[in-house]
């Protein structure tokens, strides 16, 4: 099998490779650095022998692979370098022939580090793995030339010259709204852990690009509770995540707060998909909020979702839009209510209805008449619904 150690077959062997001669039994299991450099393949000066074995030359997707995992469990340098000889003859090298000895060298710790920096990724059992890619030898002015952007606006996404760029499907799965002027993003922008110092960033810049970061580093954030985007929904998400932003910026801003907010999974729901949600908390209903009111900071969801306290929240006087939601919030929860659940569609219409009654009943109480009038089941009902539910009370036999 080669060599003068017979008791250890030659790399390529141990790592479960074929030979990549074909038929041709007669080539030696070896080859020579001399015969690489007439290739233009260069072995690392650290490798101190002067030939490898000849499956190192095997370049496929899947013999790098396997070297990768040969590396992870035995950290040899003889296998770090078979692994340069076969991405040097792999598909995956975009950098050209190396300049010699001095260049292969410099190539070759980038390639060492790539491999370590993957198989260190891929140890933590995520979702997603690394592998060596056609950055993995480059520099960084090299990478940036690469970065896959499109040109005709000169923009970058992120920072003005990014490590590397990736487009979706590269390393991890994203979704870009169509106000995006490239087709890929830096590398912190994938990384879930990163959304909130990518969202302050965002709301101190104001740029799409930095919100654009935001978005992809939100769709790999584990809070996230929706379904993965689609080019139907993206744009929409996109504009409900950009409001969220700003909402939890303006609020860390805002001196007279005593609480602060932060990105979450509520970030970019829909409406309907936020209320059932809503706060984390089991109260006696799920509470409808009308879709007009966004001040849900301000709300007091413990003493306003409260059946008992239903008159009494209706008749403060001179109500603010916030203690109005908190009434009819109230008025859900309380046995006072006859009408059926409210649902997205028709919990605004609603709402207004219920706003007009109190408003009504404080003209009334504001005025000189001998009755006393207040809450009752009638407050979120339609007039078509009233005259109904009259007329079910009329006698017909007289």
């Amino acid at each position: 099998i080669g060599g003068d150690d017979m008791a250890l077959p030659p790399m390529g062997l141990r790592a479960g490779f074929g030979f990549i001669g074909g038929d041709d039994k007669s080539l030696p299991p070896n080859i020579a650095s001399s015969e690489l450099n007439d290739r233009g393949i260069f072995l690392p000066s650290l490798y101190s022998d002067d030939e490898i074995s000849r499956d190192c030359l095997n370049g496929s997707r899947s013999s790098i692979d396997a070297l990768m995992v040969l590396i992870s469990n035995v950290n040899d340098e003889e296998i770090y370098a078979c692994l340069f000889v076969a991405f040097q003859n792999s598909k995956i090298k975009q950098s050209g022939q190396y300049t010699g000895q001095e260049d292969a060298d410099v190539r070759y710790e980038r390639v060492k580090k790539c491999v370590d920096d993957a198989n260190a990724h891929n140890a933590k059992g995520l979702s997603w793995k690394k592998g060596v890619t056609l950055f993995c030898d480059l520099s960084e002015d090299e990478v940036a030339s690469r970065h896959g952007l499109l040109p005709s606006k000169g923009g970058l996404l992120g920072n003005a010259s990014p490590p590397t760029c990736y487009k979706s499907g590269d390393i991890k799965n994203f979704t870009l709204p169509s106000i995006a002027e490239g087709d890929c993003v830096e590398p912190e922008c994938l990384e879930g852990e990163n959304i909130h110092d990518l969202a302050d960033k965002a709301y101190n810049s104001g740029s799409n690009e930095s919100f654009i970061c935001a978005f992809v580093s939100f769709q790999n954030y584990s809070g996230k509770s929706t379904p993965e985007y689609t080019s139907d929904d993206v744009d929409a998400r996109f504009e409900r995540f950009v409001m969220c932003v700003k909402e939890v910026g303006e609020i860390n801003n805002d001196e007279t707060k005593t609480w602060t907010a932060g990105v979450n999974l509520f970030c970019d729901m829909f409406e309907d998909e936020s209320y059932p949600m809503f706060n984390g908390v089991v109260y006696p209903i799920e509470p409808m909020y009308p879709p007009s009111f966004v001040d849900f900071h301000d709300i007091d969801h413990e003493g306003c979702i409260n059946g008992s306290r239903a008159r009494e929240l209706a008749d403060i006087p001179n109500k603010n839009e916030t203690q109005f939601v908190c009434a009819f919030l109230a008025f859900q929860a309380s046995d006072i209510k006859n009408s059926p659940d409210y649902t997205y569609e028709n919990v605004q219409d609603r709402y207004e209805t219920f706003k007009k009654s109190l408003i009504e009943i404080e003209e009334i109480r504001e005025s000189d008449v001998s009755y006393q009038v207040g809450l009752t089941s009638f407050a979120d009902w339609t007039e078509k619904r009233k005259k109904y539910r009259l007329r079910l009370c009329v006698d017909t036999t007289a």
